[in-house]
């Protein structure tokens, strides 16, 4: 069953408003509550009045066809732009109050450095910003997601497509010429999510140095990227800045890797992680994050780990204390995992060791972890 959808935006619906004289009025004044209004008085069916734009056309077209079996969710993912936040507002808008496409839960996301005015932030961030949250959704709702490519920029469009075919998940289209949306076809070829694993050890110290800055130097992981085989060394990129050379992980290998992890999560094979030899895991805190162990103490880390059979170590990687929304994020460096556990109080990081020796038992490792603490915190 299909519940959730999610919609990539473009702002050619604003030109459309421009040329109409009651809603440029409207616009100029900012009153975009009442334009999804007139949109929904518009008569006929929404997905053939061109007026309302690719948005409204494409998802009215998707619904009535029955590509999507509940209207449960959807998630327009929009430009770091004026004109991306105005569309996100009109759709929401327009499909909170439509009567005959109204989705139970309606999310407008805006990809933060996708935006026309910075290429360098657009293919450094931008793209790489869609891919990983329409990986996150699809994960979320994997099996129930389709994902509708037909608004935005053409990269836009072209990586959702490429995500879709790398996680098998239906993309769906709607060219302007075209009466309703058509479903792109799969690609005659399949990826080789083994490289995935055989090459994990430089996806995954580039990806943990990214999370708290923007590149990785090249000399950190040349050794690793020099034995690399030629077709994995496409998927990054090398780039010279002030005398120093930095690599970091293009969008096109962003979008292998998260299909690889999700074609790893799903897999259904029979593997089996042994237990630790020792009663209890060894758990380690250093002095300079001692505040780590009121919130370890208060939301009973320890014991929950300890209840994980696999677990041989945990140590703590690091502590803010900052407020942010709560969460749990579980991945992989090199032959361990590496935990993130996000409360009120604070954010949490550890590293945590295990009995996996294998490239797929890590894995395995890794998703069970996360389920177990999506479930226990």
């Amino acid at each position: 069953m299909k519940d959730t959808m999610i919609c990539t935006v473009g702002a050619s619906t604003i030109t459309n408003i421009k040329k109409d004289e009651v809603l440029k009025e409207l616009y100029e004044k900012e009153k975009y509550e009442e334009i999804a209004r007139n949109f929904l008085n518009q008569p006929g069916s929404p997905q053939n009045i061109q007026l309302l734009g690719a948005e409204i056309n494409s998802v009215a077209s998707i619904v009535e066809l029955g590509y999507i079996d509940e209207t449960k969710n959807i998630y327009f993912l929009h430009s770091e732009t004026p004109d991306g936040r105005t569309m996100a507002r009109i759709l929401k808008h327009y499909f909170t109050n439509s009567s005959s496409f109204k989705f139970k839960n309606i999310q407008a996301i805006e990809i933060k450095g996708l935006t026309d005015t910075n290429k360098e932030d657009f293919k450094r961030k931008g793209l790489k910003n869609l891919v990983i949250t329409m990986s996150q959704i699809s994960r979320n709702h994997y099996a129930t997601t389709i994902i509708n490519a037909t608004g935005g920029y053409k990269a836009q469009i072209a990586f959702a497509l490429a995500l879709g075919q790398g996680m098998q998940i239906p993309v769906y289209y709607r060219y302007e010429k075209f009466p309703s949306v058509i479903e792109l076809p799969p690609l005659p070829l399949t990826l080789d999510f083994q490289l995935y694993l055989n090459h994990r050890k430089i996806f995954d110290i580039i990806q943990d140095t990214e999370e708290t800055s923007d590149f990785t130097l090249l000399n950190d992981v040349e050794s690793i990227y020099n034995s690399l085989e030629e077709k994995v060394k496409l998927l990054f990129e090398i780039e010279k800045m002030e005398n120093k050379k930095y690599i970091t992980i293009n969008a096109m290998g962003l979008t292998f890797v998260e299909s690889a992890k999700t074609y790893y999560k799903m897999q259904k094979k029979d593997i089996t992680l042994k237990p630790r030899q020792n009663k209890d895991i060894h758990f380690l805190s250093s002095e300079s994050e001692k505040h780590s162990l009121e919130l370890v103490k208060k939301y009973r880390i320890q014991e929950i780990l300890n209840k994980v059979p696999y677990i041989q170590a945990a140590r703590v990687r690091k502590y803010s204390q900052i407020e942010i929304n709560a969460g749990v994020v579980v991945d992989t460096l090199d032959k361990d995992l590496k935990v993130s556990i996000a409360k009120p109080e604070g954010i949490i990081r550890f590293l945590i060791e295990t009995t996996a020796v294998t490239p797929e038992e890590l894995e395995k490792a890794k998703n069970e972890l996360q389920q177990y603490l999506e479930n226990k915190l």
